[in-house]
Parts: C-alpha cells; structure tokens; sequence
C-alpha cells in the first residue's frame, strides 16, 4: 500500500526526524509519531493582549489561519481515531 512505501522511504532517509514540520505535524495527527517530537504551537499565544511584542494576530493573515487550528489540535494532543495503534508499532 501507499503508507508501507512511504513509511520505508521515511526509513531510508533518516526517519520523520528529517522531515519538515507539516509533515512531523500530520505524523502526530495520525498517530504515528509522538506530540513529543514535533516543535510547540502554544495555543496560549492567542491569550497574549494585543500589544505584546509577539501576538499571532499580527501574523499574516494565511499564517494566522493555519496557526489557529494547529495550535488548538497541538493544545489537545488530537490523534485521528481511524489511526489506530498499528502506526506506532511499526
């Protein structure tokens, strides 16, 4: 199937580690890889008041709309439920 392939080329080229932080992020959404592995999205950036030096509202706007739902899904730690505990094993 497409996952095998993908997963023995994620294997021959050094692991998820090597990969960008989309695909680390979807890995973890999936259940494949540990929250553990992939770089922080604080949702609590949103609780910052507006004048703070950084505050997500003055991202780009495109930025701001992914940043939003990423930070919620990280927050939570959500793993698809159709993944199943058969990613992690193998």
């Amino acid at each position: 199937t497409a996952m095998v392939r993908a997963r023995e080329f994620l294997h021959a080229h050094g692991g998820a580690t090597r990969t960008s932080s989309w695909a680390k992020f979807y890995l973890c959404l999936l259940g494949v890889m540990p929250w553990e592995g992939h770089n922080p999205v604080p949702p609590e950036a949103w609780l910052l008041p507006d004048w703070a030096p950084f505050h997500p509202a003055r991202m780009w706007c495109h930025a701001r709309m992914v940043y939003l739902p990423m930070g919620y899904l990280y927050g939570s730690r959500y793993v698809y439920g159709g993944a199943g505990e058969a990613g992690r094993d193998a």
